[in-house]
């Protein structure tokens, strides 16, 4: 975890990603599985956040509405 984060955080010298705290960017996707086997599928995303705002949940959109 410390490599995804603190790491990534460290090389783009910022102080708002690369940790959890109030203030913090939260970008992050959660997959199911081993993200390298096979190709990229979207049935196994399990949640997707952008700048603190929850997009999809338990594999579903609930986000804002989509134009």
């Amino acid at each position: 975890m410390t490599a995804a984060t603190e790491h990534g955080a460290r090389v783009l010298r910022t102080s708002d990603v690369g940790r959890l705290a109030v203030g913090s960017r939260a970008d992050f996707v959660l997959y199911r599985g081993n993200v390298e086997d096979g190709a990229f599928d979207m049935s196994r995303v399990i949640a997707v956040g952008k700048d603190g705002v929850l997009f999809v949940a338990d594999g579903r959109w609930v986000g804002p509405e989509m134009p």
